[in-house]
């Protein structure tokens, strides 16, 4: 039976939240050197959502939020495997777009930080940044189990097989091959979880942000 939380999976957790920090900052405080990255990003969702959200039909736009969001995760989840580097990517360039809109803001509309934060990111972030770091931490996941079994295979090849037959400790851990089904198991039974803190975050960002930032960003803006 696989585990329902595999070790280390908080770890990688924390990771993915540095990741985003990481590049949260270097679009806050670097945000001329790094337009040229978060820019099309942010034309592009604007070109997707801002018609549809200006005719304020809040239920196309939560159904396209939400399917953004679910395929993007599921992308995360599913290109982990290639050694984890997607996720790891993806996080520092989705923190990296929201420190160079948080900055952007802040200059073109007078908006404080923190506004923007609580009124317009934290309500349904608190859903969907978790969602995002737990698919994450998942994709690295993938990724290191792929790495495990590649480091398997190879020290088959490279050592005797005496040798490693007489690692007694071996026996009584899971093999790369176990872990990594295990892994596997484990990607199936957090996506119906994901996908509903999706539904919760992609409602609450159609539906109930827009009041929010008209009540506490809208009178503040220049």
């Amino acid at each position: 039976m696989a585990k329902v939380r595999p070790q280390g999976i908080r770890t990688l957790f924390l990771a993915s939240l540095g990741f985003l920090l990481i590049g949260a900052l270097l679009g806050y405080f670097a945000s001329a050197d790094v337009g040229h990255l978060a820019l099309p990003i942010l034309h592009e969702m604007r070109h997707s959502f801002g018609n549809v959200y200006a005719k304020g039909a809040w239920l196309r736009l939560f159904w396209l939020i939400f399917v953004h969001n679910t395929v993007s995760i599921a992308l995360v989840m599913l290109l982990g495997f290639v050694l984890g580097i997607y996720p790891a990517w993806n996080l520092c360039l989705n923190g990296l777009v929201i420190g160079y809109l948080l900055h952007s803001d802040a200059v073109l509309h007078g908006i404080a930080p923190w506004r923007l934060i609580v009124f317009g990111l934290a309500p349904h972030g608190i859903f969907e940044l978790t969602a995002v770091f737990w698919a994450s931490s998942v994709g690295l996941l993938n990724g290191w189990a792929v790495l495990r079994v590649i480091a398997g295979l190879a020290r088959r090849v490279l050592l005797p097989r005496k040798a490693v037959a007489v690692r007694g400790v071996e026996q009584s851990q899971s093999t790369p091959v176990q872990h990594f089904r295990e892994v596997l198991d484990y990607n199936l039974h957090v996506l119906p979880i994901l996908v509903a803190l999706l539904l919760v975050a992609a409602f609450i960002e159609s539906r109930i942000t827009p009041i929010l930032i008209q009540i506490g960003i809208g009178h503040s803006i220049r």
